[in-house]
């Protein structure tokens, strides 16, 4: 690649953060490489290979006894890891006294000294600004100024970053001797075109800062059209707005838009509420009476426990109300009687799916097959640990399955969707509402007299289902377009891959 044509590149591809931090490493390379930054200078071959120890006075700094109280606070700034900005260094968050300086290993620097971080950041850098001392866990190299630039030193050692890094010794916190970096072989040229070098280097980077600049500014109004975006569909969830989502000015994210949809969903705001409808009331009364239950009288519960508005012809109701639940069986592993079952675990359960590849099995007798039999229409809610509350809609996958102890078992009657239920305890969890109805202090449980006691907003099954119906569609029409946007990335980052090939190849 020409060098007039470098710049128009990387303004072309760069459109994140990471790829300009990607271009900065390959111009980087080819800087310190001599491989394709062509400044009119000297030949490769006319460069150097010599030890980072010969290109100037390097050392360490120190530490003073931090049990004395007047080594501290003085007026000589001392660098720290922390300090480090891969720049220009002018401010400290940590003084010493000149009584500090004296009784310690910490040595005073001028500035323009090289600065590398030798602990747990290694090859992290900084250039002294100002008069200072650094603590031990800080090597610096007072360049020699007959053999190096102190500008084209530091782009050399922040090339070599991710190689120190792979050097790093220890467990606890990787760390590098000042032996290995004096050690260090590596190739220079002539001071004149190390000259060159790094002025097409800062011109480059202070594209790549003024690019950054303006990505953080985009990303920044983005975040602002997002939230509009979802603020409009919101007030009108078509799958028109749904696609203005998509607006390549921004992006929100599956997850985002799921959560869009589905608080949507149980407010009453995904679809139309239809005067035909049959009565909720009505249909709730019916479904108790078919499976022997009381007949539904209605709540009316305290203002406080209704986490929003719902729809006129909505109902809160509880979990107990309109549906059939009971806990797993216990793991008895030390009877171990009757016929091998396969069985659902918590860990099988995911929000809205179920992961059927690790089904183990366990022993029921004959008279608990009723018992815990999972069918097709059921939902499985976990009952404790991390994956509380997650849930799933059974549709028969595995004939016969039946569930465990750490699993609630809901059977909808007849007035009930189950995966409109699964929508609200997704929303609910997520919003902190179902936190009220957790036991114990250490893991939180679900008991079955909670979840029982859960509200739930219930609209009429046929709008329940009206709702399920339109969910499915949006979340496929989202599936479909997060798939474009990644198709789109994806032939971004080929590209990318392609420019910092031309800029810096591996060979």
């Amino acid at each position: 690649m020409k060098p007039d044509e470098t710049a128009s590149r990387i303004v072309q591809l760069a459109s994140s953060a990471d790829a300009v931090s990607r271009i900065r490493t390959a111009l980087l390379r080819c800087a310190v490489t001599g491989s394709s930054l062509p400044t009119g200078g000297t030949l490769v071959d006319d460069w150097q290979e010599v030890e980072l120890g010969s290109l100037g006075e390097w050392g360490s700094g120190g530490t003073p006894l931090r049990t004395d109280p007047s080594y501290y606070g003085g007026t000589i700034p001392w660098i720290t890891i922390g300090d480090l900005n891969n720049g220009v260094v002018t401010s400290t968050e940590n003084s010493i006294t000149r009584k500090g300086l004296e009784n310690s290993s910490a040595k005073l620097l001028q500035p323009g000294v090289l600065l590398i971080a030798m602990y747990g950041s290694i090859g992290k850098l900084g250039i002294t600004g100002i008069d200072c001392a650094t603590n031990q866990a800080i090597a610096f190299c007072k360049p020699d100024p007959r053999k190096v630039e102190l500008r084209f030193l530091f782009h050399l050692m922040a090339s070599l970053q991710p190689e120190l890094l792979a050097r790093g010794q220890g467990l606890a916190q990787k760390n590098i001797s000042q032996t290995i970096l004096k050690a260090w072989r590596v190739r220079i040229p002539p001071l004149a075109e190390q000259k060159r070098i790094v002025a097409k280097v800062d011109e480059l980077m202070a594209l790549c800062d003024r690019l950054e600049s303006q990505l953080k500014q985009r990303d920044e109004q983005a975040g602002v059209l997002a939230k509009a975006a979802v603020a409009r569909f919101q007030a009108d969830p078509t799958v028109e707005n749904l696609e203005y989502l998509f607006h390549a000015s921004y992006t929100i994210t599956a997850a985002d838009l799921q959560r869009a949809l589905l608080n949507l969903a149980v407010r009453g705001q995904l679809v139309k509420q239809a005067p035909a409808d049959p009565a909720t009331d009505d249909l709730i009364s019916k479904a108790r009476i078919e499976v022997g239950l009381e007949t539904w009288h209605g709540h009316d519960p305290q203002p406080r426990e209704i986490p929003f508005e719902i729809p006129k012809s909505w109902r809160w109701v509880t979990v107990e109300d309109v549906s059939i639940s009971r806990l797993g069986k216990m793991l008895d592993k030390g009877k171990n009687r009757g016929l091998a079952r396969p069985y659902l675990r918590n860990t099988n359960v995911h929000w809205f799916r179920f992961e059927l590849e690790s089904i183990k099995e366990m022993a029921f007798e004959a008279a608990e097959l009723d018992e815990y039999r999972v069918e097709p229409g059921d939902v499985l809610i976990c009952e404790g640990g991390h994956g509380i509350a997650r849930s799933a809609v059974w549709d028969g996958q595995l004939p016969g399955i039946m569930f465990q102890k750490a699993l609630h078992r809901v059977r909808p009657l007849s007035c009930l969707d189950g995966h409109y239920l699964t929508y609200c305890l997704w929303v609910f969890e997520r919003a902190g509402i179902l936190q009220r109805y957790y036991t114990g202090a250490g893991i939180p449980h679900f008991t079955g007299k909670s979840l029982s006691r859960v509200l739930l907003p219930l609209p009429p099954l046929a709008e329940q289902r009206r709702i399920v119906a339109k969910v499915n569609q949006l979340m496929a029409l989202v599936d479909q377009l997060e798939s474009q946007v990644t198709a789109s990335e994806e032939a971004g980052t080929k590209l990318l891959d392609a420019l910092v090939a031309e800029i810096a190849p591996s060979n």
